[in-house]
């Protein structure tokens, strides 16, 4: 049996053809001006901004600098717009293996931030797979795809949840004294970086914002892993759930700083994960995610193909994660109501008989109207041996559970 271990919900979206592009140059959208403002919200772990569609329709979308293109997720949306589709492709999601169509339409107008609209083709996936309303707590319309920014320097704020979108010629603007300079490579639009394992060896990884983990590492089978580890479901694909392992891992080497330990995500590199990077992505080891992402200030000049990096106030050097072993879900029309969706065997609340499906009535006290999913997790991954009271119903029953915080995985 596999002990769910929900720890993100990745967005990995892959396409086999290269038929959607900019139908105006990126720049266009500074209007003449140095720099554009975004403002973002960070929710659960995803960087969500507003996008306007043909001056018409205001959508929320994902800022996923590991998604090449702008994928919207329901079709509906075209025929609101009176949208015509031209061409389908292929979309894949992090199996590799299962894909939906996607029906590209031509020269929409997207608008963002402070920017100027400019002329974009548009994706929109058939079926919504992704369950974002549940997963995310937060009605999510699509994803903003790194294309979109195309040669452009961008500059992304977690402590003050802004992205500046800004001509690469005033990049001294935004790169400090303190800011650590390395170089990546940009493919098919997407930023990968190598960064150092604890024996020194290099592992070239893609930086996802569009990924609500700290490291993904691909591994042939789990003899691999040389640290703890416990089993799970990783995310979730267009085949259903991603199933691997998570631990903690050795010393590390990251955007320019070291790391003595992170939190890693194990998935099983298939042959035809393997297939697939090698003839239509870059072949890449892993990923670094989100929550590793926002405990640094980052300025990427896509021009020039370099990262400029600072930790904030976010960054810690040891490895930061949930010790409850829950992994609370949102529902309800107005997402306000909370649930268990997944608890870790030997975990805390494994001990202490929390169960999948339990209905989160409270926690410390406090009515569930007081909290929101961004709080609870970071209650939850607060200091070892801190309690937590919760109240939860189960069928017709209303419990009382303590759960005493502990690093379970280490």
């Amino acid at each position: 049996m596999k002990i769910p271990y929900v720890l993100c919900f990745a967005i990995l979206t892959c396409l086999s053809t290269l038929s959607v592009k900019a139908n105006e140059l990126p720049i266009a959208m500074l209007g003449g001006k140095q720099s554009i403002t975004i403002p973002f919200q960070f929710i659960n772990g995803y960087i969500v901004t507003e996008v306007q569609i043909n001056e018409v329709l205001t959508l929320e979308c994902i800022f996923d600098t590991g998604a090449e293109h702008t994928l919207l997720f329901n079709p509906i949306l075209a025929d609101i717009l009176s949208m015509t589709f031209s061409d389908t492709v292929r979309v894949y999601g992090t199996d590799f293996v299962d894909y939906r169509k996607a029906y590209i339409t031509r020269d929409s107008e997207l608008q963002i931030g402070t920017g100027e609209s400019i002329d974009y083709d548009l994706l929109f996936l058939e079926g919504d797979i992704y369950n974002f309303r549940e997963l995310v707590g937060y009605q999510i319309d699509g994803i903003l795809g790194l294309s979109f920014f195309k040669n452009l320097g961008i500059s992304i704020d977690y402590v003050k949840k802004r992205i500046t979108v800004f001509n690469p010629k005033a990049i001294g603007k935004y790169v400090k004294k303190d800011f650590v300079e390395e170089p990546i490579t940009v493919h098919n639009h997407k930023p990968y970086i190598k960064i150092l394992n604890s024996s020194q060896e290099s592992q070239v990884m893609l930086l996802d914002s569009g990924a609500d983990l700290s490291m993904l590492e691909y591994i042939q089978d789990k003899s691999s892993i040389t640290t703890n580890y416990v089993e799970g479901v990783l995310g979730r694909g267009l085949g259903g759930d991603i199933v691997g392992y998570a631990g903690i891992s050795g010393s590390k080497t990251i955007l320019g700083r070291d790391f003595q330990s992170a939190i890693v995500n194990y998935q099983v590199k298939t042959a035809d994960l393997d297939s697939f990077l090698i003839n239509t992505d870059l072949d890449r080891e892993g990923l670094i995610g989100n929550q590793m992402l926002k405990q640094f200030d980052i300025v990427l000049n896509l021009l020039s193909s370099t990262i400029y990096t600072r930790p904030n106030k976010y960054y810690s050097s040891t490895a930061v994660y949930n010790k409850t072993g829950i992994e609370p879900m949102v529902f309800g029309r107005n997402f306000n109501q909370y649930f268990i969706h997944s608890v870790v065997k030997s975990s805390p609340a494994y001990e202490v008989d929390i169960r999948r499906g339990d209905i989160i009535l409270g926690i410390n006290r406090l009515p569930m109207w007081f909290w929101n999913i961004n709080s609870i997790k970071r209650l939850f991954s607060s200091k070892r041996d801190k309690a937590i009271r919760l109240k939860l119903k189960r069928d017709k029953d209303v419990i009382e559970k303590v759960v005493l915080l502990r690093d379970y995985l280490k």
